[in-house]
């Protein structure tokens, strides 16, 4: 990305305001090229910047309980089926993919639609929540995900000497 060039002051009337706009309109899209808007694939919005194109990064609430930790994700559209939940260093991954292909014959001609959307999250946990006893419930769009916590020990006194 390229910064723009500082120039020679100039006579005011041969300044074009609209060249101005378009100087910065183009290095705004050179900037959002090469850092990724939120929502869209990028880490900015919890996808990480690998994600493949395309791929949305859907909303999440994150809940802390006394014994769990509650994730849930909207998840429109998608089944069960087409969702990859994963823990890995205390993330939660959350994949899923939708596809669809309609095929229309009107008037002699045939037509073909496929539409095919990717979601990916990658939402930080605490490090005393474990994977072990965790469960999930897709339901109307919404992915729940309850992860427990781990039992830790009891405080233990040390003694000074």
């Amino acid at each position: 990305m390229r910064l723009p060039e500082r120039r020679p002051s100039r006579d005011v009337y041969n300044w074009n305001p609209f060249e101005e706009f378009r100087r910065a309109n183009e290095f705004m899209e050179q900037f959002f090229r090469a850092v990724p808007l939120m929502g869209v694939s990028g880490g900015v919005s919890g996808s990480p910047v690998n994600a493949p194109d395309n791929t949305y990064s859907p909303l999440t609430d994150v809940m802390e309980e006394a014994d769990k930790v509650v994730v849930t994700t909207e998840l429109p559209g998608i089944d069960k089926k087409d969702v990859e939940l994963k823990v890995r260093d205390n993330m939660l991954l959350i994949s899923a993919s939708r596809g669809a292909e309609a095929e229309q014959e009107k008037d002699g001609y045939l037509s073909k639609e496929r539409t095919f959307s990717r979601y990916h999250r990658e939402i930080p946990l605490p490090e005393y929540v474990t994977e072990k006893g965790a469960s999930a419930k897709l339901l109307n769009g919404v992915l729940t995900v309850t992860l427990p916590k781990a039992k830790s020990e009891k405080e233990k006194r040390i003694p000074i000497e």
